[in-house]
């Protein structure tokens, strides 16, 4: 589905009614510059006002001359509301829009592996293998698929960019999403390789080592407790 499909999709999923609900979803959503405590804010002022809001929400999604940001936040309450084909399809279009900077485009991907459901895993499955979308941003649509689904598609996508991918950032990402599988202890000695890098993606490293390392302690702890009943 192109981006001319999925600004029709929305069309079609939307009830542009208007009213006070809608008008104040409009009000919230036109602010520019949105940090990203005031995104968070907005998804939960939205929310919060309930499905009255959502005739404001579809337009605002739609609406490419608005700051990635607002439609973003415009996708995500939308999803928190119960609408996920609508939810979804506003997440993939700022998701899959090469002008949209890309921490907000892996968050799109994030979000959907979070809230989505069937519809999302089926989508998440088309975008992770779109051939303009960036290493980096099919690392997290793969990811969010092993969230919603285990689909051994997602595995193939992530191994593959582990192996060959152009970005070295995107081979990191890539071995940290599959050691946060079931893929550790066979990717260890490389997470231990990465912990040592300076940056995000040695902390992240750290940080999983660390709750493994914590997880291997508890279960020994409980095998010798059994040991001893």
């Amino acid at each position: 589905m192109n981006r001319t499909n999925i600004l029709a999709a929305f069309l079609a999923v939307c009830v542009l009614t208007a009213t006070v609900g809608a008008a104040d979803a409009q009000s919230i959503l036109t602010r520019q510059g949105l940090s990203d405590e005031q995104v968070w804010q907005s998804v939960e002022t939205l929310v919060s006002m309930g499905r009255g809001v959502e005739p404001g929400l579809c337009p605002a999604m739609a609406d490419t001359t608005r700051p990635p940001a607002a439609r973003m936040a415009a996708a995500a309450a939308m999803m928190r509301l119960g609408d996920q084909r609508g939810g979804v399809l506003g997440l993939e279009q700022v998701a899959m829009d090469p002008a949209a900077p890309m921490a907000r485009r892996l968050e799109c991907a994030q979000l959907l592996g979070k809230w989505g459901g069937e519809y999302a895993a089926a989508r998440l499955g088309i975008m992770m293998n779109a051939s303009a979308a960036p290493e980096q941003l099919r690392v997290e649509l793969a990811y969010s698929l092993w969230k919603l689904s285990s689909r051994p598609q997602a595995y193939e996508v992530l191994e593959n960019i582990r192996q060959y991918g152009k970005s070295g950032l995107a081979r990191a990402e890539a071995t940290l999403a599959l050691a946060q599988t079931d893929r550790f202890h066979s990717l260890r000695s490389e997470i231990k390789t990465l912990a040592e890098t300076p940056g995000p993606i040695g902390e992240r490293a750290q940080n999983i080592l660390l709750i493994n390392n914590r997880f291997s302690e508890e279960v020994r702890r409980d095998d010798f407790a059994v040991m001893l009943t």
